[in-house]
């Protein structure tokens, strides 16, 4: 599949997303997008959380450049990307309504999202898949999707403690 065949399938799975579940108030989620914004995108490397974080909601100007630039440590993540040579990689999250820090996802509500991630990964087509939480990886390690791609999971952006040190060694990793 051609790069902007893949670009236009994911505009298309979005809008898709947004208009079955979000109607009409759209600031409630936070599609997937190439991070950072400026760089070419690539397909190597995809990154999955488990939900957009409610910081998004307090500074919309900065949700909608798409350059994950929220919060100092997203900013170091973003960071991080461009000097392993990852940045364009395309970012996710297993359920797509922006949620409060620490809530538990609901069965549910994963079930009602893992049909988008799951067409979301197709059109990437990564070689690996990078999970930035235990549940997303226990809940992909424990579907389909762990026997078709390679999972690793390294630490969130807004985990506790000095993430950088630990993303150093584990981005040289991927």
């Amino acid at each position: 599949m051609k790069i902007l065949e893949k670009e236009k399938e994911l505009e298309e799975l979005n809008r898709e997303i947004a208009d079955k579940f979000f109607k009409p108030a759209k600031s409630d989620w936070l599609p997937g997008n190439f991070i950072p914004t400026f760089c070419k995108h690539q397909y190597r490397v995809m990154f999955i959380g488990q939900q957009p974080s409610k910081e998004f909601e307090k500074n919309p100007h900065k949700r909608f450049l798409g350059n994950y630039n929220v919060t100092g440590k997203d900013t170091m993540f973003k960071n991080q990307l461009i000097k392993t040579k990852l940045a364009g990689s395309y970012i996710t999250d297993l359920v797509k309504r922006i949620g409060q820090a620490g809530e538990e996802l609901k069965e549910k509500e994963i079930k009602k999202f893992i049909y988008y991630l799951k067409k979301e990964i197709k059109i990437i087509n990564p070689s690996i898949l990078v999970v930035m939480s235990d549940k997303v990886r226990k809940y992909l390690e424990n579907s389909d999707i762990s026997s078709e791609y390679k999972i690793i999971q390294i630490s969130h952006p807004n985990s506790r403690g000095s993430v950088y040190k630990k993303w150093d060694r584990e981005f040289r990793l991927l």
